[in-house]
């Protein structure tokens, strides 16, 4: 019995191993977009946000919140790059940097990548 339990605790180990946590470091690639979103209080500005459509979704996250739409598929560059301009948007590019995980509706995706670089690629 003892086995038993030893063994169902390093497997349930193990099956979070390959997930994202919050913190991870990490290098994503998709085509970066410029998305604007409705304000979500009483203002009436619309919010501008750098989104990576990502090529692969993400198959695991520890404490995603999945009432995000896509949250799975796109993610928030923070902070915005100076270096960002037009002839990047809708080109492939690769983001590495910090995950961290959305804490207000505010973010607009359940996934932020605090980046610390951010570089266009070959085309896909």
């Amino acid at each position: 019995m003892r086995s038993l339990i030893l063994f169902l605790c390093f497997i349930s180990f193990f099956s979070q191993a390959t997930c994202l946590q919050n913190g991870d470091i990490t290098t994503l690639t998709g085509i970066l977009v410029y998305k604007t979103y409705p304000s979500l209080g009483d203002e009436s500005e619309s919010v501008n946000r750098w989104i990576i459509q990502l090529d692969k979704p993400l198959e695991c996250v520890v404490d995603i919140d999945k009432s995000f739409p896509n949250w799975n598929k796109d993610i928030t560059i923070f902070p915005p790059h100076s270096g960002l301009s037009s002839n990047l948007i809708n080109k492939h590019v690769t983001a590495s940097g910090k995950l961290t995980l959305a804490f207000t509706a505010n973010h607009f995706t359940a996934v932020l990548l605090l980046s610390s670089k951010l570089e266009k690629t070959s085309e896909k």
